[in-house]
């Protein structure tokens, strides 16, 4: 067996298991169908419990204000995976998810009574990620649905970004805003965890290249907090 045959197994995603999101800020993007990857791991490993199988770490929450006094509160979960290939476990795979648990919205606070099951699904995909499951959805580039892969190897892309017209700069200023109040709750959800845990708005920087946290593209915001999560001196 090569390095590459279970990636090779698993990353390529039929249309039927694909489901391009539509509004909100994921607008665009491509999500996966829990169960089909389930099934990839069934079929690649064995049931789960024999061929392949998860803990769960820990759950917890954290707290972040909005404007006015009010608070939304998001879920997350730290799994670790294992599988067995050739009739050996694997060391085990981490992986870290989330979703929210209480999200302010135009008509008010609302409360998911399921984000922990969301956020547990969240992390079993991005610890499935790393064996290669769905690769292909998040590697080509071009259409999230391409059925062929490039001649070249393709740039890493997780949202294919639509055409629009050229606007005027006064036009765009909301757009600017939103991102500095995306960019004030990420600084404000790290200072959290600096507070946890010294040194990890330091370290995390050092690990993603950055010189600090007003520098960080609002692409990458998402995966360094949630590294920081699971970082240890």
């Amino acid at each position: 067996m090569s390095n590459l045959t279970v990636w090779k197994q698993l990353q390529s995603v039929p249309n039927e298991a694909k489901k391009e999101i539509k509004g909100g800020r994921l607008s665009g993007m491509t999500d996966i169908s829990p169960l089909w990857r389930y099934r990839q791991m069934t079929e690649t490993f064995g049931p789960v419990g024999f061929g392949w199988k998860f803990e769960v770490i820990r759950f917890w929450t954290d707290e972040a204000d909005v404007k006015d006094s009010v608070k939304t509160r998001a879920s997350h979960v730290h799994v670790r995976l294992w599988v067995k290939v050739d009739g050996e476990w694997s060391a085990g795979i981490d992986g870290v998810g989330g979703s929210m648990l209480v999200a302010s919205e135009k008509n008010g606070l609302y409360h998911s009574d399921e984000a922990y099951k969301m956020a547990l699904t969240d992390a079993l995909s991005v610890a499935m990620k790393v064996l290669g499951l769905g690769a292909d959805v998040y590697w080509f580039k071009g259409s999230k649905y391409s059925e062929e892969a490039p001649n070249s190897l393709p740039e890493p892309m997780v949202k294919a970004v639509p055409k629009v017209p050229i606007k005027k700069a006064s036009a765009l200023t909301p757009v600017a805003d939103k991102d500095e109040d995306k960019l004030e709750r990420f600084k404000s959800s790290m200072m959290v965890l600096e507070e946890k845990k010294e040194g990890t708005i330091e370290e995390a920087m050092k690990q993603h290249g950055h010189k600090c946290l007003n520098d960080v593209p609002a692409e990458s915001r998402r995966d360094i907090y949630l590294w920081s999560v699971t970082y240890s001196k």
